[in-house]
């Protein structure tokens, strides 16, 4: 069977040998992973000496694309078609192909920077933009400076890469895809806000799929969803209601390779299946039989969240192109049908295509790996660059854990980032098993850690979330034989990293697991703040959890807390440990600090001062102590209490809003001041960032003025608005007030307010008293034209407009048929423009 890869294959191939940079973008159906490979091992020029690497994401797409690579070379893998992912290596010295995932391929290239006997890397599915693609994107586009006979494919089904061609200087090379039609059809069109379906609206958007008059009733239906939790909910809804033809299969990528094969092999003969997955299923992966697709719209993605100093799951709608990938996989070998939940104006409102992980997620880990290469982040090829403060909180978290170090020439990385590289964990469990393995040797500790650390370590990774137990201590002591069966794999691959032979129960000793989960996490440290059972806990990165009112809270005075999630009323703890003080001391006293604290009390009303026993932000103990204040003290003492409280607490008043959004509409319209000074930036996330920058800063715009605040009263008194004005020059002060005048006078001589705090500048003024204005009021020097509200004789809005000029010509004429009658004591001129603007009644104009 042909494929359209078939037909630019020969343009394709000579483009490889002329660049070795190239991309190829083609739809699915076109066969990139499946017919491509073979077509470039037809062609002789590779061998096991000059071999392929396919980088494919996911890894069951990756097991599925080895499977039929080999199956079509009459082989098993292994042979010329290989496959590695963690925990699995399938080559042999006649590997030509190599099928690997993105974490792999990361660690082959740290290993093997040259990339020897490699002669092209091919990266498949790269507009999903997974954040380790991305990284072994870019550490291969640096590698090919030290071995130039490599070459890198780049294949896309939906991304815009005209950007990507022009910043690698790669030609594109395009195919068609292989896409019979597909009808779509909306479920739920009048919901036009819709945003999460339920239960039922899935559910009813199957049975309509099952019903269709399609295919005579013999189709496969594959259904989108967007995690575990609603693939389990609603097969377990289904599964009440299905004929027994019908049956019904998860899929996602936590299952076992036989979970996973059952999905996707096509239903026995006189059946029909129902797949319910994740995005997983949206790619590469293709499930026999299925020509109905029901697509829920949504998909949960990881994201970093500022504060909860932590990645959480996010529900959130999918892009445009994903729903149309969603859609193609109705229709992969015959015409085909897919319901989408919610409307055609909801689809059209979404955003084009997906957001690269790069920009939304944890960067700690991609940020160790570029320091492991030898390179600083910006020295290397980044499609889309990150916000520069995701890059300050993934060194902050490397520097906390261990992984990094200050050198003579600033941040190295340390000897336990070195060891990192063969443990094949995340950071954190890395450096728990490396301390643990430490540990193990010193003659203090008992033989039992390093075993525990190991099976703590895939409990936490790869075990299942239990709804009955948070407690990891009480877990693992009441870990059944199915349970440690499931997850002995993952404890023996840990422990034979540090030539620990096959890990027995018996080894554990539980009561350290809340020491190594401190090793693990020193952020989480947490404390009942309220020494209460069901109040908040205080984390020693400042972040307050909680624990579910259905979970028995751990009578313990400290706990550290492995894994929480944000709800709708607070952050909830899912796993954790106690752990005792006397641990902590004794093998994390770095952790541990004495420092004294001068604050406010609002308690008291007044200045304390105390000796306090801190981990990170958590107090452990403290001790008053007698206060003396100087002039700086009360500075320092207002500025932390602002940090605590907020601008809130000082006296930002409308006038004070008035002034940022005065600077706002100059900074837009008028960028350089006509005295050549810049104007100030008054943001109020930059006011809040200038007070922290340190007592004798001068960019300190409030820190002069708290010296003599003795009490909350006469802080409130503070002016803001004055305050932060005399930090301007008195010729920029009055070249913004220039500009942007408090009022506006009326062609009728009335001063009339400009309301700045409008959504665009306003101006509300009797539609007489405009009477004669033959142009649109505006500021900023005629750049920034005011919206104007024309009112009543009684003061009610008639009309707003930008445009007065094409109101006086248009509109004017049905608001005057309109208003005469009601208010027939005021003039209402046939010509406004050539009227004479007044506030006075037509009466009191014949007396005056």
């Amino acid at each position: 069977m042909t494929l359209p890869i078939d037909d630019i294959f020969p343009q394709l191939a000579e483009v490889l040998l002329s660049s070795n940079r190239v991309i190829l973008q083609a739809p699915p159906g076109a066969g990139k992973s499946t017919r491509l490979p073979l077509l470039l091992l037809q062609t002789g020029q590779f061998n096991n000496k000059h071999k392929i690497i396919i980088l494919e994401p996911r890894r069951v797409a990756a097991r599925q694309i080895a499977a039929y690579l080999s199956a079509q070379l009459n082989q098993k893998i292994g042979e010329q078609i290989g496959l590695v992912m963690r925990g699995e290596n399938k080559t042999s010295q006649d590997t030509v192909i190599t099928i690997m995932t993105d974490g792999v391929l990361v660690r082959q290239l740290q290993n093997d920077p040259e990339l020897n006997n490699i002669a092209l890397v091919i990266f498949d599915e790269y507009h999903e933009r997974a954040l380790q693609t991305d990284l072994a994107l870019a550490l291969t586009l640096d590698a090919q400076e030290l071995n130039e006979t490599v070459k890198v494919l780049i294949m896309s089904a939906t991304l815009d890469l005209q950007a990507l061609s022009t910043s690698l200087d790669a030609p594109i090379v395009e195919s068609d895809g292989r896409q019979y039609p597909v009808t779509v059809e909306y479920v739920n069109a009048t919901a036009t806000t819709y945003t999460t379906p339920s239960i039922d609206d899935i559910c009813r958007a199957v049975d309509m799929a099952i019903n269709a008059n399609f295919n005579n009733q013999q189709s496969s239906v594959l259904v989108f969803l967007s995690g575990i939790g609603e693939i389990n909910r609603v097969q377990q809804r289904l599964n009440q209601t299905l004929p027994a033809h019908i049956k019904c299969y998860p899929l996602f990528g936590g299952l076992t390779i036989e979970q996973q094969a059952n999905a996707i092999k096509p239903a026995e003969k006189g059946m029909r299946k129902i797949v319910l997955a994740t995005n997983i299923a949206q790619t590469s992966l293709t499930i026999d039989g299925v020509d109905i697709v029901v697509d829920a719209g949504i998909e949960k993605v990881m994201v970093y969240q500022p504060k909860l100093k932590s990645e959480q799951l996010v529900t959130q709608q999918i892009s445009q192109a994903s729903s149309v990938q969603r859609m193609g996989r109705a229709g992969r070998l015959r015409a085909g049908l897919c319901y989408r939940l919610g409307s055609q104006e909801n689809f059209d409102r979404r955003r084009k295509h997906d957001t690269a992980e790069i920009e939304r997620v944890d960067l700690a880990q991609l940020l160790l790996e570029v320091y492991l290469w030898g390179a600083q982040f910006d020295d290397l090829f980044w499609l889309t660059k990150p916000e520069p403060f995701l890059l300050n909180v993934a060194q902050q978290k490397l520097q906390g854990l261990g992984y990094f170090e200050q050198g003579i020439k600033g941040v190295q990385v340390s000897n336990l980032a070195n060891q990192y590289q063969n443990i094949g964990a995340g950071l954190r469990l890395s450096k728990m098993l490396l301390k643990a393995a430490a540990l193990q040797n010193s003659p203090s500790e008992q033989s039992g850690l390093l075993p525990t650390a190991c099976v703590l370590a895939a409990l936490i990774e790869h075990g299942r979330a239990s709804n009955n137990e948070s407690d990891l201590t009480a877990q693992i002591e009441k870990m059944d034989h199915y349970t440690w069966s499931q997850l002995s794999e993952f404890i023996n691959r840990y422990g034979k990293r540090f030539k620990l032979t096959k890990i027995q129960k018996s080894q554990l000793e539980p009561e350290h697991i809340g020491l190594l989960l401190a090793l693990a996490f020193p952020d989480r440290i947490a404390k009942n703040i309220a020494k209460k059972i069901g109040k908040q806990w205080k984390l020693s990165n400042g972040v307050g959890v909680q624990f579910h009112p259905n979970q028995v809270e751990p009578n313990a005075e400290l706990i550290v807390i492995a894994q929480f999630n944000a709800g709708q009323y607070g952050q909830y703890v899912q796993s954790y440990a106690a752990v005792s003080l006397t641990e902590i001391q004794e093998v994390l006293p770095e952790l541990i600090v004495s420092e004294d604290k001068t604050g406010w009390s609002d308690a008291l009303q007044k200045p304390y001062q105390a000796q306090q026993v801190k981990i990170g932000e958590l107090v452990i103990s403290e001790k008053a102590k007698p206060l003396t204040l100087t002039p700086e003290g009360w500075q320092q003492i207002w500025l932390d209490y602002i940090k605590q409280k907020g601008l809130n607490c000082l006296n930002i008043n409308e006038q004070t809003d008035v002034l940022i959004k005065k600077l706002q509409l100059v900074k837009q319209h008028l960028p350089q001041a006509q005295s050549n000074q810049p104007w100030p930036d008054f943001s109020y996330n930059t006011l809040f960032e200038s007070l922290f920058t340190g007592i004798n800063n001068p960019q300190n715009w409030l820190v002069s003025y708290l010296a003599d605040v003795k009490s909350v009263a006469q802080l409130k008194k503070l002016n803001i608005t004055d305050i932060l004005l005399n930090t301007m020059d008195w010729s920029l002060q009055q070249e913004l007030q220039k500009a942007c005048p408090d009022t506006y006078k009326t062609p009728a001589g009335s001063s009339r307010k400009i309301d700045y705090l409008a959504d665009t500048p306003k101006l509300s003024a009797k539609l007489q008293e405009m009477f004669g204005e033959p142009t649109s009021p505006a500021i900023c020097h005629g750049k920034q034209p005011l919206l104007i509200e024309l009112l009543s004789p009684a003061q009610r809005p008639l009309q707003v407009t930008q445009d007065l000029v094409n109101f006086w010509n248009n509109a004017y004429q049905d608001v005057k048929k309109e208003m005469k009658g009601r208010y027939p004591k005021h003039p209402w001129p046939d010509d406004p423009i050539n009227f004479v603007a007044t506030s006075k009644t037509k009466s009191q104009l014949k007396r005056s």
